[in-house]
């Protein structure tokens, strides 16, 4: 069985943009180009969800970084 966050905890690719307050076409690009980007969780062929846990351990990192 998969390790799957709680669905509270998973986001859809508009509620990340939106959580990161930038479009979700610069979610794609942080996908590209920035490895410690949390990668998403395929729940399906077509269903793609972020952590946001993950995502705010990201956040946390930038901002130490920067």
């Amino acid at each position: 069985m998969r390790n799957i966050p709680p669905q509270s905890d998973l986001l859809t690719y508009q509620e990340t943009a939106a959580f990161l307050n930038t479009s979700e076409s610069s979610i794609r690009r942080f996908l590209q180009v920035d490895p410690s980007f949390p990668p998403p969780i395929r729940m399906g062929q077509r269903v793609v969800r972020f952590s946001k846990t993950k995502l705010i351990e990201w956040l946390e990192l930038q901002s130490e970084c920067a």
